[in-house]
């Protein structure tokens, strides 16, 4: 499994302290049983979908290449947070092409660094 990490990663209030250790784990293929992740959906017409890390431990993810945007302790603040991330991104944009927005900045960010 291949994980990348948004460089503004949405993060819950429960979680903000342990953001950087969740950040870590994930991209060492380490996964927590006890959160939601939201990432860009699987399928490119698609936008955000998320689902308990304890998916991850499923076969099916083990070649999965996944854009992770935020993580959240319980369900339904992964939900408000799939709102805030839509809100604030159509506020600025106009238009709900979230994917293509997420993407653009975490390319924007990488080119910044270098």
């Amino acid at each position: 499994m291949e994980i990348t990490c948004y460089h503004n990663l949405y993060v819950d209030d429960v979680l903000a302290n342990e953001k950087e250790e969740i950040v870590a784990e994930l991209k060492k293929g380490e996964v927590r049983s006890d959160m939601q992740i939201i990432t860009l959906a699987q399928g490119e017409h698609n936008q955000l979908e998320f689902f308990s890390t304890n998916r991850l431990k499923q076969k099916v993810f083990s070649d999965a290449v996944l854009f992770v945007v935020g993580i959240a302790k319980e369900h339904e603040v992964a939900v408000r947070l799939v709102q805030q991330i839509v809100d604030e991104i159509y506020q600025e944009t106009k238009n709900p092409h979230i994917r293509e927005y997420l993407l653009s900045k975490q390319k924007a960010n990488k080119t910044e660094k270098l």
